[in-house]
């Protein structure tokens, strides 16, 4: 049965993930113990993740729509050997089981037939999973081996455009520097005529710095001058002050002595009138 490339549904990834864990299931149940059973299972979950992934892969990351559900078509194929694959295995953990209708599995040389078959089975079962695990893998691996082809030629269109970018970036520099040299050339005049002015400015600089010192100094005399003149007058005015103040001192001293002498004759000339007065009428 060919399966289409296009037309798949969400709902057909559900079923062949169902139908992987039916199988699991069923496996684990037959309880084989052989290493070519547990390597099935580890097979059947590669399967299981590779087809959820699918499910959730957009097909708008592949170059390719019609490429992306060819992956889709071959990986949701398995179905149809793993259907023939569970029924089998069913009939066989029936007989197993002691369950089975068929009396040609019943006896014990039976049922050892039966696992000789079955671990034939699980051989083909695990060949026919490892095909499909690497066809699919190969298939998901093209578009990024054609995007690598797409960058490697990208990076060494990249290296050419990068070598043109230096060369004309190196022309630009030999350009700049020959109109550099132009300029320098041509500005040898000028610069000698900047250098002769800017002298005469520093010689002029220079007798301005002399008259500012000048001018400080001579400031700084008057200063000086007029502090002295200050501290003099200020001299002058605390002696004057001192002897004013001893003046007044004395003429206070004086003025007391003259009040006293005053007061004592005063006070003689009175009793010298009692004492003429007593006289004169002793003499009368």
């Amino acid at each position: 049965m060919v399966t289409p490339a296009f037309g798949f549904s969400d709902g057909d990834f559900i079923a062949a993930i169902n139908l992987i864990v039916r199988v699991s299931k069923a496996l684990n149940d037959s309880g084989g113990a052989a290493s070519e059973y547990r390597m099935l299972l580890q097979e059947l979950q590669q399967l299981q993740l590779i087809l959820k992934q699918l499910r959730e892969m957009s097909s708008a990351s592949s170059r390719s729509h019609s490429h992306f559900n060819a992956v889709k078509g071959m990986a949701l194929a398995i179905q149809f050997p793993l259907l023939e694959f569970l029924a089998k295995l069913e009939r066989f953990n029936s007989s197993m089981c002691g369950t089975s209708s068929s009396s040609r599995w019943r006896s014990a040389p039976g049922k050892a037939q039966w696992a000789v078959v079955m671990q034939e089975e699980v051989n083909r079962m695990r060949a026919v999973i490892t095909m499909k695990l690497v066809t699919i893998t190969v298939l998901l691996a093209l578009p990024t081996t054609e995007m690598l082809s797409r960058v490697k030629r990208a990076a060494n269109e990249g290296q050419i455009l990068l070598k043109e970018t230096k060369e004309a970036v190196e022309d630009s520099n030999n350009e700049l520097l020959a109109q550099i040299d132009a300029i320098r050339t041509g500005g040898c005049s000028r610069l000698q005529s900047i250098n002769l002015d800017t002298s005469r400015l520093l010689q002029v600089c220079a007798g301005l710095r002399v008259s500012f010192q000048r001018l400080e100094k001579e400031h700084l005399t008057t200063k000086n001058s007029q502090q002295k003149q200050h501290h003099l007058v200020r001299h002058t005015l605390k002696q004057q002050s001192a002897l004013f103040q001893t003046a007044t001192h004395t003429l206070q001293f004086s003025l007391q002595r003259t009040s006293l002498a005053v007061g004592q004759l005063l006070k003689m000339f009175i009793n010298f009138s009692k004492e003429v007065l007593d006289y004169l009428k002793r003499l009368q």
